[in-house]
Order: structure tokens, then C-alpha cells, then sequence
């Protein structure tokens, strides 16, 4: 996917520290209990983000 497409794109202060986190390949697990969200949610947000080319 072109990243460009996405120049505009904002993010919630919750998903860019999510994506930092995955980018930094931190341990998933460690990453919900730090920011207290489920797998489920973790996942739709890292779905969203390579849906995005951002991952």
C-alpha cells in the first residue's frame, strides 16, 4: 500500500503509542497489560495498522 495516501492520517494518542510499541517489537502481551486493553483490541488496532502500511 502506498503510504503516501496516508500523509493526513491521525492517529489517538492510544493508537500512536500502540504502533510505537509494535514497531519497537515489544512483547504484546507486556504491551495490554501496560496499556490495559485486551488481545482483541490489540489486534484490530494492529490489523488497522497494516491495512494502513504503518506495520
Amino acid at each position: 500500500m502506498d503510504k503516501t495516501k496516508h500523509k493526513n492520517l491521525t492517529l489517538t494518542k492510544n493508537e500512536q503509542l500502540i504502533l510505537d510499541l509494535l514497531q519497537q517489537n515489544c512483547d504484546e502481551i507486556k504491551i495490554t497489560k501496560k496499556l490495559g486493553i485486551s488481545r482483541h483490541t490489540l489486534k484490530s488496532h494492529k490489523n488497522k495498522f497494516m491495512l494502513l502500511g504503518l506495520l
